[in-house]
Order: C-alpha cells, then sequence, then structure tokens
C-alpha cells in the first residue's frame, strides 16, 4: 500500500469512527415510528408472525387492523434490518439483565439495535459519500468535507440516530448508486447484483424510495448494457464453435452481427462519455443524451435478434437438451455418444445449450424480450420524443447552406444566352 492508499485509509477511518460515534452519542430513545418496528422485530422473532398483537396497545398508533389483527403501516425493511442485531444482543444481554434490572435490558437492547441497524450502515455511507467525491474527481480534502457535510449539515444527522425507514434507504440507494456509477472501472456481476439488491432493499425500507430505485435500474442499463451483449456475443461464438459450423460464412455472418451489437453500444457508451458536458439546470456532469438515447431505441429490436441467431446456431440441439444429471443416470452412455459436437464432449455441450436454450429459447428468454420491448415506455410514443429532443436545425441548415453555396459558385444560365 503506498503513501496516497495509507492516507486515504486514514481519512475513510476517521469519517467512519467520528461519524458513527456522533451517531451513538446523540440517541433518540422511541416514538411511534420507532415502536412500530421493534413491535414488528419482536412479533416476528418471538410469535413468527407478521401482526403485532399484544406489542402495539400502548407504544404507538402507527397501526392497521386488518381481519382483527393488528399490523405495522410502516414499510418492514428497517423491521427486517433489525432481526439479527436484535437476536444477537438480546441472547447477550437477557441473561443478566432480565431478573434484575428488566427496563436497563430494554434500555440497552434497543439502542445497541438502532447503533448496529441504522447508525452504523450511515456511518458507512459517509464513506461511500467520500469515494464517490473522489470518483467524480474532487480533491481528498473536498470529498471528506462533502462526506462531513452530508453526516451532519442535512437531514440525515438526526434520521441516523434512530429506527425508522429514511436512513436505510438512504444508505441502500446512494451505495447502489455508487456502485452502479463506477461500475466502468470495477465491472463485476457480484458488484452488479449488489447494486441490485440494494436497491430493492431500499424500497423495503422505505416505499417512496421507489422512485429513486427504479431511477437507479434505468440508469444501470444505460450503464452496463455492453454486458449482455458481449454475453450474447460469447454464447453464440461458443456454441458454433463446439459444433464446428463457424467455418461458413453465413455462420460467420450472423456472428459478426453479435459483434455489431457490442460494438455499436460500447461505442455509444463511449461517445456519451467523451460528449459530456455540464447540466445547465443541475449543475453536474452529466453524459451525452443522444448516444444513449439511440441505445435505449435500438436494444429491443437488437436484443431480439441476438436471441434469433442464438436459435438458429443451436438448431436441433437446443430442441430436447438433456439435463446433466443425465450423465450420470440409466442412459448415461447413450447420452455421452450422442450429445457430444465435433469440438465438445457430452458434459461441455450439454452445460452450454442449457444456457443457451435459458437466454434464447426458454419462457423467462420470451419474457425478457417482453420487458426490453416495453420497459422504458410505449416504442412508438419514445420514438416520437427522441424526434422532437434531437437537433435537426442545425443539420438542415447544413444542407441549405451547402446548396446555396452551390449555387452560388455555379450559377444558373441566364434566360437568352448560348
Amino acid at each position: 500500500m503506498n503513501e496516497i492508499e495509507q492516507a486515504d485509509k486514514r481519512i475513510e477511518n476517521t469519517l467512519f469512527y467520528v461519524s458513527l460515534f456522533s451517531f451513538a452519542y446523540f440517541y433518540q430513545a422511541s416514538d411511534q415510528s420507532t415502536a412500530a418496528r421493534f413491535d414488528l422485530i419482536r412479533s416476528v422473532l418471538e410469535r413468527r408472525t407478521l401482526w403485532i398483537d399484544g406489542f402495539c396497545g400502548y407504544n404507538t398508533a402507527d397501526i392497521i387492523n386488518i381481519q382483527n389483527h393488528y399490523y405495522s403501516v410502516k414499510a418492514p425493511g428497517t423491521s427486517l434490518t433489525g432481526l439479527l442485531p436484535w437476536s444477537l444482543i438480546s441472547w447477550m444481554v437477557s441473561i443478566p439483565l432480565a431478573a434484575a434490572h428488566e427496563s436497563l435490558m430494554w434500555v440497552i437492547l434497543t439502542y445497541l439495535t438502532i447503533v448496529i441497524s441504522i447508525s452504523l450502515p450511515v456511518a458507512l455511507l459517509v464513506v461511500v459519500m467520500y469515494r464517490f467525491g473522489k470518483a467524480l474527481g474532487a480533491t481528498p480534502g473536498r470529498s471528506a468535507a462533502i462526506a462531513l457535510l452530508m453526516a451532519f449539515a442535512t437531514i440525515l444527522f438526526p434520521y441516523a440516530t434512530e429506527m425508522t425507514g429514511e436512513p436505510v434507504a438512504a444508505v441502500c440507494l446512494m451505495t447502489s448508486f455508487y456502485l452502479v456509477f463506477t461500475a466502468a472501472k470495477n465491472p463485476d456481476y457480484l458488484r452488479a447484483g449488489f447494486a441490485g439488491f440494494l436497491a430493492g432493499w431500499a424500497v423495503l425500507g422505505d416505499f417512496p424510495s421507489l422512485l429513486v430505485a427504479a431511477a437507479i435500474g434505468i440508469y444501470s442499463l444505460r450503464k452496463l448494457p455492453k454486458w449482455r451483449h458481449v454475453f450474447s456475443f460469447a454464447l453464440g461464438a461458443a456454441i458454433a464453435r463446439s459444433t464446428n459450423i463457424d467455418a461458413h460464412l453465413h455462420v460467420q455472418g450472423m456472428l459478426a452481427e453479435l459483434i455489431q451489437h457490442a460494438e455499436f453500444v460500447r461505442a455509444a457508451i463511449r461517445a456519451s462519455e467523451a460528449d459530456a458536458a455540464v447540466s445547465p439546470a443541475s449543475g453536474l456532469m452529466t453524459p451525452a443524451e443522444m448516444p444513449l438515447w439511440t441505445v435505449r431505441m435500438m436494444f429491443p429490436k437488437m436484443f431480439v435478434r441476438m436471441c434469433e441467431i442464438i436459435q438458429i446456431l443451436g438448431a436441433g440441439g437446443l430442441v430436447a437438451v438433456p439435463s446433466y444429471a443425465e450423465l450420470a443416470g440409466p442412459a448415461a452412455a447413450d447420452v455421452a455418444t450422442y450429445f457430444q459436437a465435433a469440438n465438445a464432449d457430452a458434459a461441455t455441450r450439454i452445460k452450454l445449450f442449457r444456457l443457451a436454450f435459458d437466454a434464447a429459447v426458454s419462457s423467462f428468454s420470451g419474457r425478457q424480450q417482453l420487458y426490453e420491448r416495453y420497459y422504458s415506455g410505449d416504442p412508438v410514443r419514445l420514438a416520437g420524443t427522441l424526434y422532437g429532443l434531437y437537433d435537426k436545425d442545425t443539420y438542415i441548415d447544413r444542407i441549405a447552406a451547402m446548396l446555396d453555396e452551390l449555387e452560388a459558385s455555379h450559377p444558373p444560365p441566364v434566360k437568352g444566352e448560348g
């Protein structure tokens, strides 16, 4: 670890511990919102139910009666986040304190659950904010200042000290966005999957955060589409190679289509980043819109075509793919003999064709194709929107100027001459 990395680590540790100790010190105790969430935790752990009968009669009004049972009206994500901390802490403190100091036991139990479930993740969010500032090009000093401002000069500070849904959603959404934003430098399926999980958990913590989670999802589809293209190309190429059909020109032509799709998206992403500019509305550096709009409009057609190519290349091999378990079943010898390919044994071909079936033939593939067609809206209306947004006048003026220039350099003959 070099000196710069060591300095970064010291800054991150300082931000984390200062934030965590501050949040833990300014403890807000309980209110009706907090009580409703603790009631749900106790109901799940002690009674294995989602209704909170018997716990909610005196400590909260954030309840609703459905079929003679009381339920918390709060999003369940915060209570679910607190299940493990509550279980561990109650196991540690209940034995020595339950009999002689029951009131103290409840104070310690609720306090430590809040610190671990809420204050600790928000302190980690402060570190994420520091890294996000650096990812945007800010100096370590400015990044640290931004992180501290978020922690102590916004409403996040009081929310980080009570058992409520907003801090859970804030931690999950901001971290999810950071993971997607930095995905180009750290491309990783696990990273992308964790970002999606956090966006979903944010909605469990605070239902209105669905709008922000959806925006992050749309942004991630713009930021990460090339991986699906590269996957489709790699799958098609692997099928062709395993069956030795990639020597034929028409097969090479279909594989070339997959290459074109992958490189088209890669070029569009590069163009949007290269032409990025500061938005007059937000003051933030934003990627150019038109390359991303083009990908948005083209990808549904490209995705359907990629699935079609995989179906054509797989051909009859996709009709009845044996299960992998059949390699050890009573027909193992026949499977090994008749499902091998020119460049792959039966086990390798089964794995490959099972993947191709899931990606291009299965019901999941059909739903995915339908989703790609309509997830961002009516394609006809989107095409109209794109046409309306596009700067047409600049290019029309260029045509007019070119024609005027040609006319000026080659004036029409005067009537009566020649």
